[in-house]
């Protein structure tokens, strides 16, 4: 699925690398070992920096991805650069409340940062009810990402097994009757019960769409392709269609010939 981190913004660039199934040991080996050559013949470098700092956080290496990302601090990379690959780090090895206040900072000083609103996203719907501590203002946080089309549920309900595909099932049957606003209640219920549902999400959008909230669609788009764990006809299509949105607003790749 890391095709579909195409039409990220440029502040993103560098900051994430290919994942566990990108590269082989020793081939992964072989790439860091020319990346830190390259990174000593040209200390002054922040790009390289950054790339290490990336690629480790993407493989889940904490410590190795925080340390270079200091060093791409120290060479004089841009501080919000720095605060995406510090919070994938972060991200990573489950350390969620710092990994929050990392996405913050870019979200709030790039409003349009989509990596970063997805990333932040990320790290409060893996949090457990009340696991995050009072310092983490939790709902304003809510507020900002629902501003910006990334749905997390303000309340959770008791997990029930199989409830997140029940009332997505509901939601589906809705919209297929045009019942759209009842079909985003349906979907709003199944994340509920588990905010990580990729069907939910992709169920959110269609409804959203239809109802003429396009930004929020986008964003329940996104959010689904995050979570789908295999590229498919339905992954491809959507991602299609971000694509088309992000190139409309002058974010995007260039279209093919």
């Amino acid at each position: 699925m890391r095709a579909f981190r195409g039409a990220l913004l440029w502040l993103a660039a560098g900051t994430a690398s290919a994942g566990a199934a990108g590269f082989d040991t020793a081939g992964w080996k072989t790439h860091v070992a020319r990346l830190e050559a390259l990174a000593a013949a040209h200390p002054g470098d922040a790009e390289v920096a950054l790339r290490l700092a990336g690629g480790h956080a993407a493989r889940g290496v904490e410590s190795a991805a925080l340390r270079w990302a200091e060093e791409a601090a120290r060479r004089g990379a841009h501080p919000l650069r720095v605060h995406l690959v510090r919070g994938d780090a972060l991200l990573a090895a489950g350390r969620l409340e710092e990994a929050v206040r990392e996405y913050f900072e870019v979200v709030q000083a790039a409003p349009h940062q989509g990596y970063a609103h997805l990333k932040l996203w990320q790290a409060l719907a893996r949090a457990a009810p009340g696991a995050l501590p009072p310092t983490v203002d939790v709902p304003r946080l809510r507020v900002l990402l629902e501003r910006a089309g990334y749905h997390l549920p303000a309340d959770r309900a008791t997990p029930e097994p199989g409830a997140a595909a029940v009332h997505t099932a509901r939601g589906l049957e809705a919209a297929r009757a045009g019942r759209f606003a009842d079909a985003v209640d349906a979907f709003n219920s199944a994340l509920r019960h588990d905010p990580l549902y990729a069907d939910a999400h992709r169920g959110l959008g269609v409804a959203l769409a239809a109802l003429g909230r396009a930004e929020a669609a986008l964003g329940a788009y996104r959010v689904y392709l995050s979570l789908a764990t295999l590229e498919t006809y339905e992954t491809r299509r959507v991602q299609r269609l971000l694509d088309d949105a992000e190139r409309r607003r002058g974010l995007g790749p260039p279209a093919s010939p």
